[in-house]
């Protein structure tokens, strides 16, 4: 008996279903709003650094040698102008960078370490500071510095804060401020503090008028005198002439 022959027709394949699920599309993520923030900040931030340190095409106002006049103006040298340029942004991160808070520091009352005045009375203006100095034992601290109920250590050096008019640090007495600092100034706060004003009689006085005296600065407000920032001078309160009257 002979096995049946192969039949040479491939088997039927399966129909392709028409109900196939066509293929999802990626779900394109969405990115962080906070994300596109920080890009920009740190866009802007790039931005600005690369205008202020990258390499700029020479020009004739950068290559300038010798100082000149031109439309009636003095064109600084090249070299002169970066020098400044230099020192304003040094000057200005030195202003800008906050102290570091000292440990163990006593906190004091927010008035001047001078006239003993809050901030924004009268016609004094805002406290600057804190600046903070170390106390010496050896010389007497003023208990005005300090709140109620605490005292200055006289038994070893003291950590403290204070604040300063800018109207009495401007017109004290060999007081000088230098790169966000006052050079010498615990050693000229005690100056002062051992001197009192000609008018109030209270510790503090730095404002030295009439060649020897001396006084707060708005106690010599308040008298009117005179106070001429640009030749930096104190005068005395003008007597005015009132005409004669007839007998």
């Amino acid at each position: 008996m002979t096995p049946p022959l192969a039949s040479s027709t491939p088997p039927p394949q399966p129909e392709a279903s028409a109900a196939q699920k066509p293929k999802k599309k990626k779900r394109r993520k969405r990115k962080n709003k906070f994300e596109d923030e920080d890009y920009e900040e740190s866009r802007g931030i790039v931005k600005k650094l690369m205008q202020r340190y990258a390499k700029k095409e020479k020009s004739e106002e950068e290559n300038v040698t010798n100082a000149m006049m031109r439309d009636g103006k003095i064109i600084h040298p090249t070299k002169y102008v970066k020098q400044i340029e230099r020192g304003i942004r040094g000057q200005w991160s030195r202003l800008c960078a906050l102290p570091e808070t000292p440990e163990g520091l006593t906190q004091c009352r927010y008035i001047c370490a001078l006239c003993q005045l809050p901030a924004c009375i009268g016609d004094m203006n805002d406290l600057f500071g804190p600046y903070f100095i170390e106390t010496d034992p050896s010389l007497p601290t003023p208990t005005f510095l300090f709140p109620p109920g605490v005292a200055p250590d006289t038994s070893r050096p003291q950590k403290i804060d204070i604040f300063l008019h800018d109207q009495c640090a401007l017109w004290s007495h060999e007081l000088f401020f230098y790169g966000g600092k006052f050079p010498k100034l615990t050693e000229k706060l005690y100056e002062y503090w051992s001197q009192k004003c000609h008018f109030c009689h209270k510790k503090g006085a730095s404002i030295e008028f009439d060649s020897t005296k001396m006084a707060h600065y708005p106690c010599l407000s308040d008298k009117n005198y005179e106070f001429n920032p640009e030749f930096f001078t104190i005068s005395p309160p003008m007597v005015k002439d009132y005409p004669m009257l007839p007998i």
